[in-house]
């Protein structure tokens, strides 16, 4: 199975950006043989939708982007309820910390009624793309993300 990104689920019409919320119905495909829920792994793949989502909106527009990428340090998940197949879900995100080289990233997964399905904690690193070297953000980037923390 090839790991669908934001702009697969996008064109695939399961996943819809509305402003920092991602919109997605959950395909009746993911979840395992005989079950009706997602297992953890997709649920990471939600979060890494919503990731591509805050990329997308809240970094690249005020990165050098041949200067500037992120690799993920550590995540931390807490599932409270199963995610159902054919289910309508919200990613939601917000910056949680901030420092020169690294930022924390909060995706929560709620239900239609607002009501928490998973949330998980992301530590991303800022990196030179061609080294993969720690690197202190751009200021402008910075700015751009204090404006989120939560």
């Amino acid at each position: 199975m090839r790991p669908l990104s934001l702009a697969d689920m996008e064109q695939a019409g399961y996943a819809k950006a509305e402003g920092p919320r991602l919109l997605v119905r959950i395909p009746t495909d993911w979840p395992a043989d005989g079950e009706k829920r997602i297992g953890y792994v997709s649920i990471l793949r939600l979060v890494e939708c919503a990731r591509e989502l805050h990329w997308r909106r809240d970094v690249a527009p005020h990165a050098d982007m041949a200067r500037l990428d992120s690799i993920t340090k550590s995540v931390t998940a807490d599932f409270a309820r199963p995610i159902m197949a054919d289910a309508q879900v919200a990613c939601e995100y917000a910056v949680t910390w901030l420092r020169p080289r690294s930022y924390g990233l909060r995706v929560n997964i709620v239900d239609e009624d607002g009501g928490t399905l998973a949330q998980v904690d992301l530590a991303s690193v800022w990196v030179d793309p061609g080294s993969l070297r720690p690197l202190i953000s751009d200021q402008c980037v910075t700015e751009a993300m204090s404006r989120l923390m939560r």
